[in-house]
């Protein structure tokens, strides 16, 4: 069994059942390389992987002969979690078939993913609190708006929730009735488009 290896090495039966494991492979999961033999590879993973082992990896063994980039996460000895990359090769034995694992460190791809994963959420929280500025944006706008507008045409008072719009303004000038004019030719043009404005007494 190569020792120096940069990757791990495992020989299994048909079955699963570990014949020899490399010496990294064994320091990866704290145990010995004697340890290791006899025991399952599949006792070894995570319940998650357990399920893609059983569901993916070894009808696909069957199938084909051979897996390539199997994702697969171990247990170890003090019962942390270890990520893998699994290539896997089956050939026929004497005893039926041999299965040959080379296995590959997915620390740092997996670290990659999560702090992929985390800007993503970062992005989108980013994204949610713009349109929420947005928004609230719009709702001061149209609020405005609305005041300007209500100064235009009438009073505003306040109450205890918020703007009210109660009384409307006339211009005295609108709602007084003036006496017809004696010297029309003497008055100046209104500015309001109410006709002539009388500075007159009459």
């Amino acid at each position: 069994m190569m020792t120096d290896a940069p990757y791990g090495l495992i020989v299994t039966s048909g079955e699963g059942v570990m014949k020899s494991a490399s010496q990294r492979f064994a320091s990866w999961m704290q145990m010995s390389e004697h340890s290791l033999q006899g025991g399952r590879f599949e006792d070894l993973l995570s319940p998650a992987s357990k399920i893609v082992h059983a569901t993916h990896l070894v009808p696909l063994l069957e199938a084909t002969g051979t897996a390539s980039e199997v994702m697969l996460d171990l247990v170890r000895a003090d019962g942390q979690r270890f990520p893998i990359v699994l290539f896997a090769i089956s050939e026929p034995d004497a005893g039926g078939s041999e299965i040959t694992l080379h296995v590959f460190d997915a620390t740092e791809i997996r670290r990659h993913e999560q702090e992929l994963r985390h800007a993503k959420q970062e992005a989108e929280a980013a994204a949610t609190a713009l349109s929420q500025a947005n928004a609230q944006l719009y709702r001061q706008s149209e609020a405005l708006r609305i005041t300007l507008r209500s100064i235009a045409e009438g009073v505003i008072t306040i109450g205890t929730d918020g703007l009210e719009f109660t009384q409307q303004v006339q211009h005295p000038l609108r709602t007084k009735k003036r006496p017809p004019c004696q010297k029309p030719h003497q008055c100046c043009l209104g500015a309001l488009g109410e006709g002539p404005i009388c500075w007159h007494r009459h």
